[in-house]
């Protein structure tokens, strides 16, 4: 990454990240992450993510409409199914 992220945490005496999430990036550094995936896990030919840690976090999980490991995946039951697959993340702004 570029830029420093922005972690929101749950009270400044307990120091613990939120539970539903709360991170801030640049829009360069959310591509990187995109890219990263894509790459299945390489970056400039080195590998910094496991392949097995991609394809888990972004396997279709139909439990919670296409939500998985922070991802949403287009593919689940109750979604129109598109040509190709993927996922998603959804930032708040």
């Amino acid at each position: 990454m570029e830029h420093p992220a922005l972690v929101n945490i749950d009270s400044r005496r307990h120091d613990f990240a939120h539970c539903f999430g709360g991170i801030t990036l640049t829009i360069h550094d959310l591509a990187k992450i995109g890219c990263l995936y894509l790459n299945n896990g390489m970056w400039d030919g080195r590998r910094i993510v496991s392949e097995d840690w991609i394809r888990q976090t972004a396997d279709c999980d139909t439990s919670y409409h296409g939500y998985h490991f922070n991802w949403y995946n287009i593919n689940y039951e109750d979604f129109i199914r598109p040509e190709n697959s993927g996922y998603y993340a959804l930032g708040i702004c």
